[in-house]
């Protein structure tokens, strides 16, 4: 039997507290492990489970990602999502610790990760730290973006919400368990993660 889903995009932040407030979801799939186990925590959630690992790219439509660190200008803009709604805003943070160079340009932050792809592909920002997986939907040639360092891979967690099981919510849950879901998370530009019983 088909079945058909809504979704709702947002910053794992603004989620979490959507569904502290009585948002009917069925599913949570957060950019990291701390929300969904507050849910669980908190009585919001009945289970939560890993499902893959982000990765941060670094990305310019303005010039060849090869050139980026030697040639931004004095006054260069980096976008970055939200560091206090955003797990990607968190990673990017911490990888500017390793980059003086990026750390001197006026930070643009976004609303979410998808923000921060959005300004940085329509030039408003010199440079954006930004999800792998988007850089691989929108099809970036390789030249325009630099997958960065594994440490600062973001741990995914999903959570089942509600107090009774939705049974295709579940029959989704189990889909992402099977080889064929996990191929597409590696070519949607996401890292495996193996322990699904958490």
């Amino acid at each position: 039997m088909a079945v058909r889903f809504s979704i709702s995009s947002a910053s794992t932040g603004v989620l979490y507290q959507q569904i502290r407030r009585g948002a009917p979801f069925d599913i949570f799939f957060a950019a990291d492990t701390q929300r969904p186990a507050l849910l669980l925590q908190q009585g919001y959630a009945r289970d939560t489970r890993h499902y893959a690992q982000g990765q941060l790219a670094l990305y310019s439509a303005q010039r060849p990602i090869a050139e980026v660190l030697n040639v931004l200008p004095g006054d260069c803009r980096l976008a970055y999502a939200n560091p206090k709604f955003a797990p990607y805003g968190i990673a990017a943070q911490n990888i500017l610790a390793d980059m003086p160079r990026l750390q001197a340009c006026k930070a643009i932050i976004a609303a979410n990760v998808s923000q921060a792809f959005q300004f940085t592909a329509l030039k408003n920002t010199d440079v954006g730290l930004v999800a792998y997986s988007l850089v691989l939907a929108q099809k970036i040639p390789k030249t325009a973006y630099q997958l960065l360092p594994r440490q600062q891979a973001l741990v995914q967690s999903l959570a089942l919400l509600g107090e009774q099981p939705n049974p295709a919510a579940e029959q989704f849950i189990e889909f992402l368990t099977t080889p064929i879901a996990k191929q597409i998370l590696r070519q949607t530009g996401y890292e495996q993660v193996d322990d699904y019983a958490q």
